[in-house]
């Protein structure tokens, strides 16, 4: 059974090997690229910024791994949230409520073509109900139970759906790549 991404790091960095670093480190980015792409992506619609900020979300999370501690996937989509509504703030595209608070502006958010392209993909590969599940727990946070009560299914079953569909995405993509 392969390692959680949080156990092959902490290997990794308690081996202090060099090469087992970058490996631990290539698999998390090649396991979280697109999720965090996925995620930049609804507040920023410029293809090349999001790039950049996916970069540097994993930069930030390379130059900070020690410190990392619970869930590498959940660190990876706060950061990516956060560096995308500082992107988008600097873009002029958040709305002010107050200091304390701030809105994205939804009409911007859903213009976003590269949003549209990553969901393209996903739709390719899974089903509309899968597609729905990865985008309301990975990118909009929602807890299985929550979506269970949206989707009139038991917490449990769309924990198998989000897991089935994340393998069905990974394989999708290893074709594509071949």
């Amino acid at each position: 059974m392969p390692l959680t991404s949080e156990a092959l790091l902490s290997k990794a960095l308690h081996s202090g090997d060099r090469a087992k670093i970058e490996e631990a480190f290539g698999t998390i980015y090649n396991d979280y690229a697109k999720l965090v792409s996925f995620c930049v992506a609804r507040y920023v619609s410029d293809s090349e910024t999001v790039k950049d900020v996916t970069n540097d979300v994993f930069l930030n999370f390379f130059a900070n791994a020690k410190k990392v501690t619970g869930s590498v996937k959940y660190y990876l989509l706060q950061s990516a949230r956060n560096a995308a509504i500082t992107q988008a703030k600097k873009d002029g595209r958040i709305l002010f409520t107050d200091e304390s608070e701030s809105i994205p502006d939804e009409s911007s958010l859903q213009s976003a073509s590269f949003y549209g392209e990553l969901v393209s993909d996903l739709k390719h590969a899974l089903s509309e109900k899968e597609t729905q599940i990865v985008i309301l727990h990975a990118v909009e946070g929602y807890s299985f139970k929550e979506i269970g009560s949206k989707f009139e299914m038991k917490a449990g079953a769309v924990n198998v759906v989000y897991f089935r569909a994340l393998r069905k995405c990974r394989k999708a993509d290893e074709e594509a790549k071949r």
